[in-house]
């Protein structure tokens, strides 16, 4: 065989094994697709006392359910009332690997670095409104389904029985209760925790 023949074919061989590569699908590996798209904002304001992704991004893009997902993964604890710590993206990418997602599956836009702040309490308000008996008065001393005594009284008579709270009442209310032995519907005022008097 001539060299040019030889090269011809050499040519035709090559073009034929280029063919049959084609033929199978190129093998990429799922962890160097980007599926997600994450969008930081520069500063960002917390109440509570974790920090989770859905507050510290602008956008996300992703499947709708990996994207709800996404929003509640915790990124880090909260600084303290008052005070601010720095996330950069190196640290969000590594809180996103130990949640299951792999460096090539997102991209991260926005500043390297974001600003959490956390809100300050209010100590003088909390501390103007609170009085240790603050509440009390409102809080009923006899709840709806408490076991009372019932009392009865008319002239020289004093009847005591037992009977159930229908209504929650404080000192002084007046209450609906059930004795439960005539199981009778009755209305009385709240003596104490344990009492009620009878309406006659």
């Amino acid at each position: 065989m001539s060299k040019k023949g030889g090269f011809i074919l050499i040519i035709i061989l090559s073009f034929l094994l280029g063919l049959s590569f084609s033929a199978y699908p190129v093998q990429i590996n799922s962890r160097n697709i980007v599926k997600i798209i994450i969008t930081l904002k520069d500063k960002v304001k917390v109440k509570g006392n974790c920090i989770y992704l859905g507050e510290i991004v602008k956008d996300i893009k992703a499947e709708k359910k990996l994207k709800n997902k996404l929003y509640r993964i915790k990124i880090g604890a909260s600084p303290l009332p008052g005070k601010s710590r720095r996330l950069n993206k190196d640290y969000i990418m590594v809180r996103l690997y130990q949640n299951g997602l792999y460096p090539g599956q997102v991209l991260i836009k926005g500043k390297n670095e974001i600003v959490v702040l956390r809100e300050a309490q209010d100590l003088s308000l909390s501390r103007k409104n609170y009085s240790p008996s603050a509440g009390v008065e409102d809080n009923p001393v006899i709840r709806q389904g408490n076991l009372v005594n019932l009392i009865v009284e008319d002239k020289n008579i004093k009847i005591i029985t037992r009977g159930k709270a229908l209504n929650s009442g404080r000192k002084g209310d007046k209450i609906r209760v059930l004795n439960t032995t005539s199981f009778k519907i009755l209305e009385g005022e709240v003596i104490d925790s344990f009492t009620v008097k009878i309406v006659p």
